[in-house]
């Protein structure tokens, strides 16, 4: 049996008591006023204890249709515990009567004064004094024995509340929602939003003669155990990339559940499209009944955030073709940005008309302006299939922008771009534009090309890599990731020094993509110049899930985010020659694929001019 108590009306009765008096200006239709005795709250849910007394609030003497009467009204209540044999056999239940000393009602006469609607609230104190079998439910009628004034009432199911109680030995306080089979999701938007989301509750709301505090943190050690049992691939949401405003809540005296608490999230740092985990958990419970606890099945909930895919993307148009394959929509040029990196713009090779040769271009316009500091975009994913042999990926590019579609400016040129799944190519300098081209003028071995997906970068990057291996084994595969697995106690990487001063920069992260053959909670970052530690961050902090190992199956590369900005505003970390060390575990069975390992930045100057 749940732990907890309930107020409700009976219903199904139909014994009628009448009583009239003198009709006046403010009577009822046929001078007659109806009352009842109302429930405070119906269907309410009470913890109570077997070793606590306790006051609750169970209901009023009230006019039914809420009116004004102007001699008012009067009504002797009771306990009456003949009904409860009567309720079980109604309603399929077996309670048992609330023992004669362990409940008092703090009156027994309510009073409906002369212009007002009801009466004063009727209150029972439970003193169990270990009178109570836990577990065991308790059933307390409590009727209205006479009335008089200007009422009548209906029936039985009017006059009588049926206050329910289960008794148990604690009182459990739980995290709101954790009850639910799925994470509380929460779509985020691309600014830094504080979302009230967060709540602890125990189930009733009782006058207790204190308050509850409840202490609560964020522990992302769980995510992993999370996607295990339920077969998700969620993300910890990156590293000091959330905030709450407050540690703790208090249950307040008479109620049964919290304010809410604002989880602040900084999107800069979240990757498009991923789902990110954040597990809260209650920590301590403190009040002046030791009975309060955390409900150790409901003490955590599972903070779903989801990076909506760049939806301006949806508003971009394909303004000029160089020309595109037009079977089916294997290769159309929309491809580009439809969010989906499995789909491609593929120049022309089918007959009657053939291959295509050199150059293509894609001209797209953007819509809006925005400032552009660079385009991501995906290669073939058949390219990187084992053995495949047909390579047209994008070698030698033309970038061009544009605010009006008549003059174009070009934004870069590259010769050879390196053969990676994913490219990133900033520009030299930052622009406002509408419109951007890409020229492919060669390819790595056919005269046609393709490309998956385009996206804009709205932040620039340093690319990193691994280097110095201490009692690691590592191995740099052409495919553009490390390997690495520990070869010895307290194995680590360094990272390239940084070519670029991130002082005065904004929202500094250091990220990369990973696979693992096993779950990492040991993982450290220490910021030094370069090889002397100046701070590191807490064990705590790194982490990484089982992910599997197939260096070739996007759907296991998870993405790691850290938040560099402490390291930059606290420990002096971020001049041109410092660099990172990374230590990833003490598990000698560990083993980690590594990719795209970037420092990633805005700066605060204003953009170039076209």
């Amino acid at each position: 049996m749940k732990s907890f108590i309930k107020i409700f009306l009976a219903a199904g009765m139909t014994v009628a008591a009448i009583f009239t008096g003198c009709k006046n200006d403010s009577e009822s239709e046929n001078g007659i006023f109806y009352a009842q005795l109302r429930s405070f709250q119906e269907d309410a849910v009470y913890p109570l204890l077997v070793e606590t007394d306790v006051t609750i609030p169970i209901g009023r003497f009230a006019y039914e249709e809420m009116v004004y009467a102007e001699s008012g009204a009067e009504a002797v209540v009771e306990a009456d515990m003949s009904l409860v044999e009567a309720y079980n056999s109604v309603n399929g239940t077996s309670y048992l009567p609330l023992p004669s000393g362990v409940y008092s009602l703090d009156k027994n006469t309510l009073t409906i004064d002369k212009g007002k609607k009801q009466s004063d609230l009727l209150y029972v104190t439970i003193s169990p004094g270990r009178q109570l079998q836990t577990g065991a439910g308790y059933l307390m009628p409590v009727t209205i024995r006479s009335a008089n004034g200007d009422v009548v009432f209906l029936n039985e199911a009017k006059k009588t509340i049926y206050v329910v109680f289960d008794a148990t030995e604690y009182a459990k306080v739980y995290m709101v929602g954790a009850d639910s089979e799925d994470p509380i999701f929460v779509a985020n938007n691309r600014e830094l939003v504080g979302m009230p989301i967060l709540s602890v509750a125990y189930e009733g709301t009782v006058n207790y003669p204190s308050p509850v505090d409840v202490s609560f943190q964020a522990d992302i050690s769980l995510v992993t155990a999370y996607n295990i049992a339920h077969n998700t691939y969620y993300d910890p949401l990156p590293v000091n990339s959330w905030t709450f405003d407050f540690q703790s809540v208090t249950i307040r005296k008479g109620k049964n559940i919290s304010e809410k608490v604002n989880v602040i999230v900084n999107p800069r740092v979240l990757k498009e499209g991923r789902g990110y985990l954040l597990p809260v958990t209650i920590t301590t419970v403190t009040t002046n009944d030791p009975k309060f606890v955390p409900d150790e099945q409901r003490k955590t909930v599972y903070l779903l955030f989801y990076l909506e895919p760049n939806k301006a993307k949806s508003k971009w148009k394909v303004i000029d073709v160089s020309d595109y394959e037009e079977s089916g929509n294997y290769g159309i040029p929309t491809n580009l940005f439809d969010n989906d990196p499995e789909t491609l713009w593929h120049t022309h090779i089918s007959a009657p008309i053939g291959v295509v040769q050199m150059p293509h271009f894609v001209a797209i316009d953007m819509v809006d302006s925005v400032r552009v500091y660079g385009l991501k975009f995906y290669n073939n994913p058949a390219y990187f299939v084992n053995g495949a042999t047909d390579i047209s990926a994008p070698r030698s590019v033309v970038f061009e922008l544009s605010k009006d579609n008549t003059t174009w400016v070009e934004a870069h040129r590259v010769s050879s771009l390196p053969f990676v799944q994913i490219q990133f190519v900033e520009f030299p300098v930052a622009m406002i534009a509408r419109y951007f081209r890409i020229t492919v003028l060669d390819s790595y071995s056919q005269p046609y090309t393709s490309i998956a997906e385009i996206d804009v970068l709205s932040e620039r990057s340093l690319d990193l890599r691994f280097v110095e291996p201490t009692r690691t084994n590592m191995t740099e595969h052409a495919e553009g990731y490390w390997e690495i697995s520990p070869g010895g106690n307290d194995p680590y990487v360094f990272t390239t020094t940084l070519t670029a001063d991130l002082r005065e920069k904004n929202t500094v992260s250091f990220s990369f993509e990973y696979q693992s053959n096993t779950s990492i909670t040991d993982g450290q970052i220490f910021y030094g110049v370069p090889n002397v530690s100046a701070a590191a961050s807490s064990p705590a902090d790194i982490q990484f899930q089982n992910t599997g190992i197939n260096a070739a199956n996007e759907s296991l590369w998870k993405s790691f985010n850290f938040d560099l900005s402490d390291a930059v505003a606290t420990h002096g970390w971020g001049d041109v020659g410092h660099r990172l060390r990374f230590d990833y575990t003490n598990s000698s069975s560990a083993r980690m694929l590594i990719r795209n390992v970037k420092i990633t930045y805005q700066d605060p100057d204003p953009a170039g001019d076209l």
